[in-house]
């Protein structure tokens, strides 16, 4: 299956948002008793791709009442109809959602209950895939974090450290564990992500190799298409593709292989709702990139968020060590293993193509540059090639 371009995502969205209308919502409601009194869409979400509504639902009024019953707050969230995902996200982020709220506690994994979900857009009374759910209350953490003193991002760090302990805990339900997505019955499947699904894995260095070759996979469908690049660059690229997956594959195998369980792999203040008179997180949300994975992915998540805040990130350490929650052995190894500095590898690209295109060096130092630029966004207009 072919990759969809982000332009040709986006023109699909604009179709699909058109269906989103209180007519069709109100389809959605009736079976549940409801009629749709307004609908809003939420422009300031980060969800692009993903948008999200805000539902005031009611149930339709009586003919013999004076007063209209009171009003109920949902959201809707329209899923991307990204051909590697359709049906997929949906019904992963459901199940793990439900699996949540079925198996943790309320008060440490708080997680909107779905209320009505569609993971076959042509069965859809939308005419797209959907979940709907409670409106959880809340401030936004990231919003409220740069007005906290310190004692209340500590009281956060401890909260998000017993998020990730008792994610650990629930993880002992899962019906097997690798690395991977979830099905509606939980079981481990594929993995859905920014293309091809692959998966599920039986170790780490098994999902580095893979995700590894489908990136390079598409840097070579990008080499192809560039008629322009000379003979020389074009065998040069297979050949250093070769050598950083030797290198990658080595420092895989070498990492020492965790525990898998449930991981949110998203879990950054944006998804965090707080109710800040009492210092209590009140719901977790945006489940849908959720996984089966070494318990690094939450940790990684927090620590990202505060990795300029000392302070913090010592309260953070100090509450995981006093809840028992470790540290993964080989964390700070995997770190660097999945998230190498693409500015680095450019560089190194670009250097080992030069060194080696001797009799084309003039003329390949150009079509480099242009090259390095479709691999790695750069921050400026132009390139320059020292």
């Amino acid at each position: 299956m072919k990759e969809t371009s982000l332009s040709a995502q986006l023109e699909e969205l604009k179709a699909t948002m058109a269906r989103v209308t209180p007519e069709a919502v109100g389809r959605v409601l009736a079976p549940l008793g409801l009629v749709c009194r307004k609908l809003t869409h939420f422009a300031d979400s980060l969800g692009v791709i993903n948008p999200i509504f805000f539902v005031q639902a009611a149930p339709p009024p009586g003919e013999e009442k004076e007063e209209e019953a009171e009003a109920v707050e949902l959201v809707l969230r329209v899923s991307n109809p990204h051909p590697f995902w359709r049906g997929r996200k949906t019904e992963h982020e459901v199940a793990v959602m439900e699996f949540v709220r079925a198996h943790g506690r309320p008060d440490v994994l708080p997680v909107p209950r779905v209320i009505a979900y569609a993971s076959d857009a042509a069965q859809s009374p939308l005419g797209t895939e959907f979940v709907l759910m409670e409106k959880a209350p809340g401030q936004n953490l990231d919003d409220l974090w740069p007005t906290l003193d310190a004692e209340a991002k500590r009281d956060y760090m401890v909260q998000l450290v017993q998020f990730m302990a008792e994610l650990r805990r629930i993880s002992a339900f899962l019906p097997n564990r690798g690395m991977g997505g979830f099905n509606r019955e939980m079981e481990l499947v594929e993995l859905v992500q920014d293309g091809p699904l692959i998966g599920p894995f039986t170790s780490f260095a098994d999902s580095v190799e893979h995700h590894l070759r489908w990136a390079m996979e598409m840097i070579g469908d990008t080499l192809a298409s560039r008629q322009e690049l000379v003979h020389e660059l074009r065998e040069l690229v297979p050949e250093w593709m070769d050598t950083v997956l030797a290198r990658y594959r080595a420092l895989a195998s070498s990492c020492e292989e965790e525990e898998f369980g449930l991981c949110h792999n998203d879990l950054n203040f944006s998804n965090l709702l707080v109710d800040h008179e009492r210092r209590k997180i009140v719901a977790v949300l945006d489940w849908e990139k959720s996984k089966c994975s070494v318990y690094d992915d939450e940790l990684r998540g927090v620590e990202e968020s505060i990795e300029d805040e000392e302070p913090t990130l010592a309260a953070l350490h100090e509450a995981m060590a006093a809840l028992g929650v470790s540290r993964p052995s080989g964390y700070d190894h995997r770190k660097a293993l999945i998230k190498p500095d693409a500015k680095d590898l450019a560089d190194e690209e670009l250097d080992y193509f030069v060194a080696h295109a001797q009799d084309a060096k003039e003329a390949l130092v150009a079509q480099l540059a242009a090259f390095k630029s479709t691999l790695v966004p750069q921050p400026t207009m132009g390139n320059v090639v020292e």
